[in-house]
């Protein structure tokens, strides 16, 4: 028996290795299904609900917002809280109507846009692994012990296994956030984010003027202008930087 638990002690760790580079391997392919599916659609719409808690258990709502992501092909059409991103072609414009002001630039690189769905990116900053399935959904687990460049300690992904699209995620914090409690008090704690797809429609439809740049801006000979609709915007040409 000592001779069998000491076996027991020698080979665990190693199952435990082998365990997250199979689970590795399985969320590797669970993650590529589900950028094909994405891939696939060519275009559609996601909107999403974000919903920040105080801590990593709590249901206390510190903070609460929408965003809606329009993918046309190549094209995007971004809007978080008061904020819109639009790429058309080789054309960006971030669209601030909090400060009444408009960025129009030549094309960048706006991946953080559909990073939603695109979620290959997380295997490199993750050590551990672990997929398990909960009703219709793979419940995907990637954490590591070290700190990385990325402000999570943990992130739980739910896809459906069906179609492969991402239902949920969740994002728990390596830094504290200040809140307060229901009494006022000022606490402070690790908060975790939860992001959860509300509505996805596929083809181009009803929201394609979203993705209209004389709906922004007029362009005429080398000046640019806010459009009409939001006159009184300034508009900042990055592109004569």
């Amino acid at each position: 028996m000592k001779f069998n638990a000491y076996l027991i002690a020698l080979l665990f760790p190693l199952l435990i290795v082998a365990q997250q580079k199979n689970d590795k391997a399985k969320l590797s392919d669970i993650i590529s299904k589900s950028a094909t599916f994405y891939e696939k659609q060519k275009c559609f719409e996601l909107n999403i609900d974000y919903k920040v808690f105080s801590s990593y258990t709590s249901s206390n709502v510190t903070e609460t917002y929408k965003s809606t992501l329009i993918n046309n092909n190549k094209d995007y059409y971004y809007k978080l809280h008061t904020t819109e991103f639009v790429k058309v072609g080789n054309e960006v414009l971030k669209v601030d109507h909090k400060s009444k002001a408009i960025e129009y630039t030549g094309e960048i690189d706006l991946q953080d846009q559909d990073s939603y769905y695109n979620l290959k990116k997380y295997l490199d900053f993750f050590s551990q692994f672990e997929v398990a399935t909960e009703g219709d959904f793979f419940k995907c687990t990637l954490s590591t012990p070290e700190i990385s460049t990325l402000p999570y300690s943990k992130i739980v992904l739910y896809i459906n296994k069906t179609n492969y699209q991402v239902s949920k995620q969740i994002f728990y914090f390596l830094v504290t956030s200040p809140y307060k409690d229901k009494k006022g008090i000022i606490k402070s704690d690790y908060p975790r984010m939860e992001v959860t797809q509300i509505d996805f429609k596929s083809g181009i439809g009803k929201f394609s003027d979203k993705l209209l740049l004389q709906n922004y801006v007029i362009k005429n000979k080398s000046k640019v202008s806010p459009s009409s609709k939001l006159m009184g915007y300034k508009v900042f040409d990055l592109t004569k930087n």
